[in-house]
């Protein structure tokens, strides 16, 4: 299975019998490397599925966000973000 299309599949709800990228890919310049402060329960739960999954936490990480980022522009997932304040020490 072509990974367009097992991610085309997680995108559409059925993750069953995915194909993910299990091994650990070289930094390129065409995936920039991105970090966010995630609650610590998020992130367990991000392992988690990766875990079940066999695959890496960014690579469920990825899936997630594709998914909700078509979701959000689709108009089927609405955001009520709470303004959060970070301060610099």
């Amino acid at each position: 299975m072509a990974k367009s299309k097992g991610v085309r599949q997680a995108l559409e709800g059925d993750i069953t019998g995915l194909s993910f990228k299990t091994t650990k890919a070289k930094p390129t310049s065409s995936f920039p490397v991105t970090s966010y402060r995630l609650p610590t329960a998020l992130a367990e739960a991000v392992k988690q599925i990766a875990a079940d999954l066999g695959v890496s936490p960014a690579e469920v990480a990825r899936v997630l966000m594709e998914r909700g980022l078509r979701d959000y522009k689709s108009g089927d997932l609405v955001l009520h973000p709470k303004p959060t304040k970070y301060s610099l020490e």
